[in-house]
């Protein structure tokens, strides 16, 4: 698959974010040699593996892999706290077996919810909040 050794750096949008800064550091050096910038070790090897294999031109490479890191679908998913790394992987792994395609998760942080979580994904929504619960049984 092509891209496959960048998209396996990109589980949520946070990662997205930084992902996308560092393409944008990447695309103005030579990232085959001489580094000019902060750019993670494992980003500039994604990329120059990503590219070798690509028989792309630098332009069209980058042109090509903005175009699907901007198209990806994203997976919005309100929790009450901030997810640990292990949590992280978990949903993770989980939305791997489970979507057919591969999503970003945007984790917002809502003490609010109390517990559980809601998921919007492609104009669907879900409330399964402790929150949602109590006011449904009257608390």
């Amino acid at each position: 698959m092509r891209f496959s050794n960048i998209l396996s750096l990109i589980r949520t949008s946070s990662e997205l974010a930084l992902l996308s800064t560092e393409l944008g550091d990447l695309r103005d050096e030579d990232f085959q040699g001489t580094k000019k910038s902060d750019v993670r070790m494992e980003t500039r090897e994604a990329v120059r593996k990503d590219f070798e294999a690509s028989k792309l031109e630098k332009d069209q490479f980058f042109s090509e892999l903005e175009a699907i890191l901007d198209g990806m679908p994203e997976l919005v998913l309100e929790v009450s706290i901030q997810p640990g790394e292990g949590l992280i992987e978990k949903i993770y792994e989980w939305l791997l077996g489970n979507m057919e395609n591969k999503v970003i998760v945007n984790f917002v942080i809502k003490p609010e919810l109390i517990g559980g979580a809601t998921i919007s994904f492609q104009g669907k929504f879900g409330d399964y909040s402790l929150c949602s619960v109590l006011t449904n049984e009257g608390f």
